[in-house]
């Protein structure tokens, strides 16, 4: 079956269609967040709550605010590793997140997600506020692009994809169950930062009192540019072993909500378009932007 599947591959090396996969970064099953610095000084404030412990990452605040947050407004963490921080300086960062819901208090809470940032400078922040209905992009606290029509459904799981690639950004928020959309909704360009490192957050608007501020992150994933597609085992280099990983997820469970890294064309099923997409890719990878 492996060999017909192999030949079948071979037969299709001039299908079109841009595929590619992430790298996984972080999906906390282990329950520890090892790899992420916890950002901010709080001293005697109301204490922020990192806890991977459910499988997922969620940033909270220990108590429902009675006042406007003071800053830092944001709860945040830093990905980070001792000599890849340029690996994560050019490329698409890809996260799930659940939209909170009014009957938990959780509506109001706002997500973050950063590129070439730290905990001291911000870099670039894609923020998806799914009670406004708002999704932006920023550098630092300076607005470069605004959606104002963005629809989000209460507890529903979500996947963002916050790209920066030389100086150009994107943005895509889609529901997890369904197919990643064609096209970004936002994209903006500035060439400020070109060094830092993977971010997430959660926030309030300066004028909510009462919220509990929690938001939950899971499944991040990075690919670096430029794109390596076919990566499965993120070694960079594309080979029997991205096959044999495609064969052996093929035919099973890959609904879209799962993330499985197999489903390199998105079409939330692992087979024959993944197997195609492994041998287009064959070969040695090219080296990512910022280490040229």
């Amino acid at each position: 079956m492996m060999i017909l599947r192999t030949i079948a591959v071979v037969l299709l090396l001039g299908f079109t269609h841009t595929l590619m996969a992430a790298c996984l970064i972080d999906d906390f099953d282990d329950r520890d967040d090892d790899g992420w610095i916890r950002c901010g000084d709080w001293g005697d404030r109301k204490t922020p709550v990192w806890d991977p412990s459910d499988g997922r990452y969620c940033l909270s605040m220990s108590e429902p605010l009675k006042a406007p947050p003071p800053p830092p407004l944001t709860i945040a963490a830093e990905w980070t590793k001792t000599g890849e921080q340029s690996v994560y300086a050019n490329g698409c960062v890809t996260v799930d997140f659940q939209a909170g819901t009014e009957e938990a208090g959780t509506w109001n809470t706002h997500f973050v997600i950063g590129l070439r940032a730290d905990c001291k400078h911000g870099g670039y922040k894609a923020m998806l506020g799914p009670s406004l209905g708002r999704i932006s992009l920023y550098r630092r606290l300076e607005l470069l692009a605004d959606n104002l029509d963005t629809t989000f459904e209460q507890g529903e799981h979500y996947r963002a994809e916050f790209c920066a690639i030389g100086s150009q950004l994107s943005l895509n928020v889609w529901p997890r169950s369904q197919p990643k959309p064609e096209s970004p909704q936002l994209r903006a360009e500035n060439g400020l930062y070109t060094t830092g490192n993977i971010g997430i957050g959660v926030f309030v608007q300066n004028d909510n009192r009462g919220p509990i501020v929690k938001g939950c992150f899971d499944n991040i994933r990075f690919d670096p540019a430029p794109s390596c597609a076919s990566d499965l085992n993120c070694d960079r280099v594309v080979d029997s072993l991205d096959l044999r990983l495609v064969a052996d997820a093929w035919g099973g469970d890959a609904n879209c909500a799962s993330s499985a890294a197999e489903d390199i064309d998105s079409n939330c099923a692992v087979g024959f378009g993944d197997a195609v997409a492994v041998a287009k890719s064959w070969g040695t990878c090219p080296t990512p932007l910022s280490e040229q």
